[in-house]
This record gives structure tokens, sequence and C-alpha cells, in this order.
């Protein structure tokens, strides 16, 4: 009876390897070269959105801190 749970348990690791990569057909080791070419480009438009997002929060930055030094000068002014 143990030597039959042990034999069992040796065996188990092998059926969860093999379930846990029903899709794979040993052939080929990563992606084509077309799904990484894919991948890549949807992560570089990814990236382009994001820059584009980052440049509008900059820009919008900018006229806020123009307007804000504009304030200021015309404050410092009025206090003359």
């Amino acid at each position: 009876m143990l030597a039959t749970r042990i034999s069992s348990l040796r065996r188990t690791p092998v059926l969860v390897a093999r379930l846990a990569r029903p899709y794979s057909d040993g052939r080929s080791k990563g992606f084509s070269r077309r799904e990484e070419a894919e991948e890549g480009k949807h992560a570089k438009d990814k990236e382009r959105e994001q820059l584009k997002k980052l440049r509008a929060q900059i820009d919008a930055k900018k006229a806020e801190l123009e307007a804000l030094e504009k304030e200021h000068s015309e404050t410092a002014e009025k206090a003359k």
C-alpha cells in the first residue's frame, strides 16, 4: 500500500506538467517572428499613446505655470 502511494506520487508531477501546457507542440521554444512583431507593435503603440498623454499634461502645466508667473509679476508690480 505504501509502495502504491509512493509510485503514484512520483507520476503526479509528470501529469501536472503535461496538463499545464496542452497548447505546446514541442517544436518551438518561443513566439514566432510574426507574433513577436505584433506584440512589439502593440507595445510601441501603447507607449506612443502614453507619451502623447504625458506631453499634453506637460503643456497644460507649462500654461498653468506661465499664468501663475504672470499673476505673480502683476502682484509684485502693484505692491511697489
